[in-house]
């Protein structure tokens, strides 16, 4: 079966990072990409540093 691809609105934040770190270390479940209001940089590492992820300020950009 496919992992679950993931979008973490908010990822920038407390609740966002821990949303991603989750979703990171669930099997199954893929981050592929975060969006966050006050983004001013353009991709975030993993939290198992596996890579890196896009940001978007704009959560209709991120999909």
């Amino acid at each position: 079966m496919a992992d679950i691809k993931v979008v973490v609105n908010g990822v920038l934040g407390k609740m966002g990072q821990e949303v991603l770190n989750a979703v990171d270390n669930t099997q199954g479940m893929k981050p592929v990409g975060g969006s966050d209001i006050a983004a001013t940089i353009d991709q975030i590492p993993l939290p198992t540093g596996e890579g890196f992820i896009p940001v978007f300020q704009d959560i209709k950009d991120a999909v």
